[in-house]
């Protein structure tokens, strides 16, 4: 298993190499604050220009990172019909890596929350592994889903 999510972990950052874009949603702040736990009342989805969709399923005050931010988060990978392809929660270890190297879907998103959220994002593949995939469980055009928990800006 621990092989499998550093070979996932390792595909999101080999995914991004090359890409020059630029996030343009939310505002970014790289300095580590205390973060406000939130919950919300209702939720809903939005979807940001990309085709990125992401809910807030808990809301939170404190840091934002950017593209060019260390993270350290907890997340689940499903595809759209619930299979898992990696999870920190069953590794029972939190990921840290450098957020530019990771694909525009998850980049975009985790950009978007402040530390202490939790979002949940539905990533389509063009912002995703697009027609090529990856892996063995990610098929090309697969759309996916990850539930974050974004816990410290590492700098």
């Amino acid at each position: 298993m621990l092989v499998r999510s550093t070979l996932f972990v390792a595909m999101l950052a080999l995914s991004a190499c090359g890409s020059d874009s630029t996030p343009t949603q939310g505002a970014l702040q790289s300095d580590e604050t205390e973060s406000a736990e939130t919950p919300i009342a209702e939720s809903t989805e939005i979807t940001t220009e990309s085709g990125l969709i992401y809910e807030v399923l808990r809301a939170s005050e404190g840091a934002q990172p950017s593209a060019d931010s260390y993270v350290t988060l907890d997340y689940l990978g499903t595809l759209t019909d619930g299979t898992i392809f990696d999870s920190s929660y069953a590794r029972e270890s939190s990921a840290t890596f450098l957020l530019a190297n990771t694909i525009e879907g998850f980049k975009e998103g985790v950009q978007l929350m402040t530390v202490g959220s939790r979002f949940r994002f539905t990533i389509p593949a063009e912002i995703g592994y697009g027609d090529t995939g990856a892996g063995e469980l990610i098929g090309p055009g697969e759309t996916l889903i990850f539930e974050v928990e974004l816990l410290e800006i590492n700098s």
